[in-house]
């Protein structure tokens, strides 16, 4: 076992790293499923618990695919940016996005509140 893991449950911390260099988000709990090969969710959960646990993701309750990966240092990896959740950086990746986004709904002619188009409170 590395790092105290399991085999599956290095599996599934390895997963969450790809999928999130690929889509920039976290997979669904039927994906990471779908990945073990697990006939339920309840699977996951449990999975997901103890790599929480060990201090590898970090889970925001009550949100869909809100997991970030914790560095070795201690610190928190935003999924969107890749940067320290928090730092001067992600922030400025976040108002960059909401920016862009922004720009992007009012060329089309769409006029949406800032918390449709970002998932941000205002």
């Amino acid at each position: 076992m590395t790092m105290g893991l399991t085999r599956l449950q290095l599996d599934l911390l390895g997963f969450i790293e790809s999928y999130f260099a690929e889509h920039k988000i976290a997979p669904s709990f039927d994906e990471m499923r779908d990945f073990a090969g697990l006939s339920s969710k309840e699977g996951v959960f449990r999975l997901v618990n103890a790599l929480e646990e060990r201090g590898f993701i970090r889970r925001l309750r009550k949100r869909a695919r809100a997991i970030e990966l914790v560095h070795k240092d201690g610190v928190v990896v935003c999924f969107h940016c890749g940067n320290p959740a928090g730092s001067k950086a992600c922030r400025a990746a976040a108002d960059l996005d909401r920016a862009l986004r922004n720009s992007s709904l009012q060329d089309a002619g769409q006029t949406v509140r800032p918390s449709a188009a970002t998932g941000v409170r205002t």
